[in-house]
């Protein structure tokens, strides 16, 4: 259930940057979620590798779950894996689905817009991971 609810907010958060700019399919690999079928379910399939249901920051939110375990971090509460993994994983998608067409709606700006469009806003990503990395 913990990780079900984290999962949550880290869909929330990593979906922030580039609610604006994305199509609805690449919002939906950015933030989605982690929700784990219930065993009493009629539907639900033990045999599911759990890998086809980790996609976008839930994907991000448990691999950083799992290097702050591995590494003997002290977060109690997850935090830093639920603001700091999605939040990167939001910037790069943004970098790689942003359209040309909202991009233009949103900020009125022409010929920046993500790699599977065309061209690769290379500077604000390396800018904004730097800035990321140096925060933390």
């Amino acid at each position: 259930m913990d990780d079900t609810i984290n999962s949550f907010l880290a869909g929330a958060v990593s979906i922030t940057p580039a609610c604006a700019v994305l199509d609805p399919w690449a919002a939906f690999l950015t933030g989605s979620k982690f929700i784990p079928p219930a065993p009493s379910h009629p539907f639900s399939s033990p045999t599911l590798p759990l890998s086809l249901l980790l996609v976008g920051s839930a994907l991000v939110y448990m691999l950083s779950s799992y290097l702050i375990l591995m590494f003997h971090i002290d977060d109690p509460l997850n935090a830093g894996p639920i603001h700091y993994g999605p939040s990167i994983w939001g910037l790069i998608s943004l970098a790689l689905f942003a359209t040309p067409d909202n991009v233009q709606q949103a900020f009125g700006a022409s010929g920046a817009y993500g790699l599977f469009y065309g061209v690769f806003i290379l500077s604000s990503l390396s800018l904004s991971l730097s800035l990321s990395l140096s925060l933390m």
